[in-house]
């Protein structure tokens, strides 16, 4: 059944992602000085097989693959149903979304349960002037992740390190919706991450 499912819904992907690339491109221009690269498909491959291999996906009878993975939710279409509240077609589906990681914080700092909130944004052009920006927090949790997030950066970054301002593409879900400068945002759980673009 994987190997029936995985073709069409990884062209389907690649298809919807790049309607909205020539917008995202110029955002990013603007936004942290980061533009939107075309993800190499072997990323998205890897992507793709761990949510398929994930147990929790294809327990029992799955009746169709889009009732785990949402593919068409982008940074803006989440942050409109977030704030209008309509959270059916983002709530307990796997999301893929893509932005620049602009700022982290670390919520426990003991190895073995290390978590962090990581503040992930997008942003889309309106007018000639003006930018709207679309921001998520994910919460990532485990020790791999005090390597990539440390709480006390030095200088020379670490191997496993990722800067600020990267473009990240991770595997999330949501989790709530919290209120942050004055308007409500997701908090999505983290469960995978790769970086497409070094800031």
């Amino acid at each position: 059944m994987q190997k029936r499912i995985f073709a069409p819904f990884f062209l389907f992907f690649i298809s919807r992602r790049s309607e909205n690339r020539g917008q995202a491109e110029l955002a990013h221009d603007r936004v942290r000085r980061l533009t939107k690269s075309i993800i190499p498909q072997g990323l998205l491959c890897g992507i793709i097989l761990f949510i398929c291999c994930s147990s929790a996906l294809f327990a029992g009878s799955a009746p169709g693959f889009d009732n785990y993975v949402n593919f068409g939710i982008s940074m803006r279409e989440l942050t409109a149903h977030v704030q209008s509240g309509d959270l059916g077609p983002v709530r307990n589906r796997y999301l893929i979304l893509n932005g620049s990681f602009v700022s982290f914080t670390v919520i426990d700092n003991t190895p073995a349960t290390y978590t962090v909130e990581i503040e992930l944004i997008d942003g889309e052009w309106v007018g000639v002037s003006d930018v709207l920006i679309f921001r998520a927090i994910i919460v990532f949790s485990g020790r791999e992740f005090q390597a990539m997030f440390p709480e006390r950066r030095r200088g020379a970054p670490g191997p496993m390190e990722i800067a600020l301002n990267s473009g990240l593409i991770v595997v999330a879900r949501l989790k709530e919706t919290r209120e942050h400068r004055g308007e409500v945002i997701p908090v999505l759980y983290g469960y995978h991450l790769r970086v497409f673009k070094s800031a």
